[in-house]
């Protein structure tokens, strides 16, 4: 199957300081060599996925330079590859991404283009290690358009994760955003799996948010099954959380 990937690259990370001072949170050095948006970029490639689109915004210059052609990713292609995408004007002033629908729906053409049966979006601040193949095989034996990643998490992380309740049938119930308490024990990863007829219906000029814009109704409906993931998984939201 075909998948298309969006990763969200392009956040201004405050919250990491002077980490953050000149560059995109996606593009801070980890472990040396690295940068944060490596682990997905290494995900996508180890999951055999090659056309991969970077929405970038914030402070680019270092992040496009560390990521260049996709060379070490084995990106640099004639067909599929990497992209990186900033927000254009289309005709009319150019804005910045207001959220992270929008930035999907600036880039909606490439979706529309593409051959792709599933869109897979991701953060490219975050610290893991996943077949996403596994996740897109999942998805397609429940039949609903769109599947969100979750984990388990220990009491005292709901203030700063999306907490899911998931039923027996591994549907998502409801998800409320960064909840002061919760009952939820599972938290969303901030990794969608979408149909991509249903992803260009629900990009509208309305959507600004995939949250609350499209996967909030869409738990409404009935129409969201979760992935739970079980291994390590860290978002990089603040100074301790990167180290």
């Amino acid at each position: 199957m075909e998948i298309l990937v969006f990763i969200l690259a392009g956040g201004e990370g405050s919250e990491l300081g002077v980490l953050t001072s000149h560059r995109a949170k996606t593009a801070v050095p980890f472990g040396g060599r690295y940068r944060i948006i490596d682990f997905c970029l290494s995900n996508c490639v180890n999951s055999g996925i090659t056309d991969i689109c970077v929405l970038a915004q914030y402070n680019p210059r270092s992040l496009i330079e560390h990521i260049g052609m996709g060379k070490p990713w084995d990106l640099d292609r004639k067909t599929g590859g990497i992209y990186i995408l900033q927000p254009s004007h289309h005709g009319r002033v150019a804005e910045w991404y207001r959220g992270t629908a929008e930035a999907l729906l600036q880039n909606v053409e490439i979706i529309s283009d593409s051959d792709a049966e599933l869109v897979l979006v991701l953060s490219g601040d975050q610290v893991y290690r996943m077949n996403y193949r596994e996740m897109a095989e999942e998805h397609l034996s429940h039949s609903r358009p769109v599947t969100l990643a979750c984990r388990k998490v220990s009491e005292g992380q709901e203030q700063r994760l999306g907490m899911v309740d998931i039923d027996g049938n591994g549907l998502i119930k409801d998800l409320r955003e960064k909840p002061k308490v919760c009952r939820y024990r599972n938290a969303s990863l901030g990794i969608y799996l979408f149909n991509r007829e249903f992803l260009l219906d629900a990009l509208t000029h309305d959507t600004v948010d995939i949250v609350f814009d499209i996967i909030k109704p869409a738990i409404g409906d009935g129409m969201i099954s979760s992935f739970i993931f079980e291994n390590y998984w860290e978002d990089i939201g603040s100074v301790d959380t990167y180290y």
